[in-house]
């Protein structure tokens, strides 16, 4: 099958490299080194795809954020010191970004003025584990020893709105109308996604399990991430532990299908046209290819460079 052309924008963790490459042929088209004592805990465009934010953390328990404008080329490391990053959001704005700490604090950093402002700081022992925002809200979903929640913050980090989740929140993401948390439980359980509305003070949380499939009965899967299409159609659910993709059906909000991969996937890129995939394992530091049509693994990296799971994708004209 033919995809619509794009690039990949890839951290080669062994050698700290970010790496742009064609996406069909995987041609290296461009490299950046970066300081080898950090590790990258995201990779993220802006709205336009004019940057790339790579935030990343060391062993001295410090973060930084390195940044590559496209249009020039140049990767540049922000002159300012941040705490270990957890989780990182581009926006609300455009030039900012909010970051979570290890320590369960909430940070506004404004990339242009260099600054770090405090938004908030949970009062008991909590790990941030999803982060987004748009132009209205920041969105966090937090782990509280067996429990979740959902807090929803104002872009200047006033408390809008609190949900408590079923299990052990894994990741957030989200679309122009909802909001996609998969959950997993600290003992034996059903394991889901949350399905919420953005106006979630008229809506009611939707847990869609995920032990549907039969060979999945014995053992946990661990949904970890979840892709959106465009259109909100499908969402597809990263199960860690399982070795396979929930398709899930939006309007209906049930299993449509699964994807049976063969080997952990901890994150999962669509590409322009939503035909494939790329997938990231963190446990075989290398990418795969999916077909979503076919529902099938088509290929995977040759496993000469250690891969971080995340990437970034661009439309072939950036």
């Amino acid at each position: 099958m033919d995809t619509v052309p794009y690039k990949l924008l890839v951290v080669d963790t062994e050698n700290s490299t970010v790496l742009l490459t064609d996406g069909e042929s995987g041609e290296i088209i461009r490299e950046w080194p970066f300081p080898g004592e950090y590790s990258p805990v995201d990779i993220q465009l802006t709205a336009d795809s004019a940057i790339a934010y790579i935030p990343t953390s060391n062993n001295q328990g410090r973060g930084t954020l390195f940044s590559i404008s496209l249009p020039a080329g140049q990767l540049m490391q922000l002159p300012l010191d941040l705490p270990p990053i957890e989780r990182f959001a581009a926006g609300p704005q455009l030039g900012q970004a909010v970051v979570a700490t290890r320590d369960g604090a909430l940070f506004l950093l404004d990339i242009e003025k260099r600054s770090l402002t405090l938004l908030g700081r949970s009062g008991e022992p909590t790990a941030c584990v999803g982060l987004a925002t748009d132009d209205n809200a920041v969105y966090t979903v937090w782990q509280h020893d067996q429990n979740g929640v959902l807090a929803i913050f104002s872009p200047d980090g006033q408390l809008q709105d609190e949900r408590f989740l079923p299990g052990l929140p894994t990741n957030l993401s989200q679309s122009e109308r909802y909001l996609y948390i998969p959950f997993t439980t600290a003992s034996a359980g059903e394991e889901g996604m949350i399905l919420l509305p953005k106006q979630i003070s008229e809506a009611a949380l939707r847990a869609i399990s995920l032990h549907h499939c039969p060979s999945e009965a014995s053992f946990r899967i661990y949904p970890c991430q979840v892709a959106i299409t465009p259109d909100e159609s499908t969402a597809y659910v990263v199960h860690e532990d399982s070795a396979n993709v929930s398709v899930i059906d939006i309007a209906s909000a049930t299993v449509s299908g699964y994807i049976p991969v063969g080997r952990s996937l901890s994150c999962l890129t669509l590409l322009p046209d939503s035909q494939f995939a790329v997938a990231g394992s963190y446990m075989f530091a290398d990418l795969s290819l999916i077909d979503l049509v076919n529902r099938r693994l088509l290929s995977l990296t040759d496993g000469e460079r250690e891969l971080f799971g995340q990437v970034a994708v661009l439309h072939s004209g950036r």
